[in-house]
């Protein structure tokens, strides 16, 4: 098993389904973990059982808020991004798709 103890991590929709099962593989392997979610698909209660462990900070943010984005990489080791609209969302807005989609990571990689 990978050995991350003492590094900390970011996941990018860290609260959605396949984000939060990477923070708990992440938090099983001894990193620190910072969630950034903007909770409009994610649960918190995807988190419970990594948050009793006091190795996950919850910061909710969206990635298209580049100031808040940079603060939270603040002494990230490595990143995990999950962040996007589903499917559906995309296909009736595509216009905030590429806001969210494109241009959110790119934000993402330039934090980074």
């Amino acid at each position: 098993m990978l050995d991350l103890n003492g590094n900390h991590v970011l996941v990018t929709g860290g609260a959605g389904f396949i984000g939060s099962h990477i923070v708990d593989a992440l938090v099983a392997c001894g990193a620190d973990v910072v969630v950034y979610d903007n909770f409009t698909r994610g649960k918190i209660e995807n988190l419970e059982s990594a948050l009793s462990t006091g190795k996950v900070e919850v910061i909710e943010g969206d990635i298209r808020d580049t100031a808040k984005l940079d603060k939270a990489m603040e002494s990230v080791d490595y990143v995990f991004h999950e962040a996007a609209l589903w499917l559906l969302e995309c296909e009736q807005n595509p216009r905030l798709a590429i806001d969210v989609n494109i241009i959110g990571t790119f934000n993402v990689l330039e934090a980074a």
